[in-house]
């Protein structure tokens, strides 16, 4: 059986999602955010009327703006911890030019995984971890069952969430051929979680809450850990 160091799984990617009551001043605030986050984007696109978006290269993020929603897709973060210090003064920045005093609802990924050696591994792993000696006998209907799964949908405090431990293949191009070369086996940790109605003023307490509930619930879970 796969034994795996849980306190070295890495976030492949964190993305937060912002819902609020409609801005409509955003078509000409834009270039007051702009102005104000100049030193954390390294591009941006404002084309379009009611969205605007911004690019920092070295950071692997990116920010859309949204007449009632802001989206945050950042790329291999080292640690939520480190998200959220960024992620935090940004979205506050935001929401003060467009005067959003709450959130109809805040969503958060996270994606965490490991890279294994094979897929078989990772199947072996998620059965032997997860799945009962009583589980049903699959020899019926496969030779091999590959994939296997669980998902749940929780919530522990204040802290909702969707939750799937599965299998992930990356597949990646060759930078010279565009042929598809590179395969990883990664044990894919999928963690949705969300809050609905949240005053402005209670968004470093979301933060907090999912920084813990990551960090020492999911955590001590994955391990096998009693709480």
């Amino acid at each position: 059986m796969l034994h795996l160091d849980i306190d070295n799984l890495n976030f492949s990617k964190i993305f937060i999602e912002l819902r609020y009551g409609e801005a409509f001043t955003l078509p000409t605030k834009k270039y007051e955010i702009l102005e104000a986050l100049k030193n954390k984007y390294t591009a941006y696109n404002a084309d379009q009327a009611e969205v605007l978006s911004l690019l920092n290269t070295e950071k692997r993020f990116q920010i859309h703006i949204e007449i009632n929603r802001m989206v945050i897709d950042w790329d291999a973060p080292i640690s939520f911890k480190d998200f959220s210090n960024f992620t935090l003064p940004v979205v506050n920045t935001i929401s003060k030019i467009l005067q959003i005093g709450s959130y109809i609802r805040v969503g958060i990924r996270s994606l965490l995984t490991a890279q294994i050696n094979s897929a078989d591994e990772i199947n072996q792993y998620i059965f032997q971890k997860y799945f009962s000696s009583n589980a049903r006998d699959t020899s019926l209907i496969a030779d091999e069952i590959s994939n296997p799964a669980i998902k749940f949908s929780g919530r522990k405090g204040q802290v909702h969430f969707n939750m799937t431990v599965g299998y992930q293949q990356v597949l990646e191009a060759a930078a010279n051929t565009g042929q598809i070369e590179t395969l990883y086996h990664n044990l894919l940790v999928d963690i949705d979680s969300f809050r609905s109605n949240i005053n402005k003023n209670r968004l470093q307490n979301l933060f907090t809450d999912t920084d813990t509930f990551l960090n020492d619930n999911v955590k001590r879970y994955l391990k096998g850990v009693e709480s």
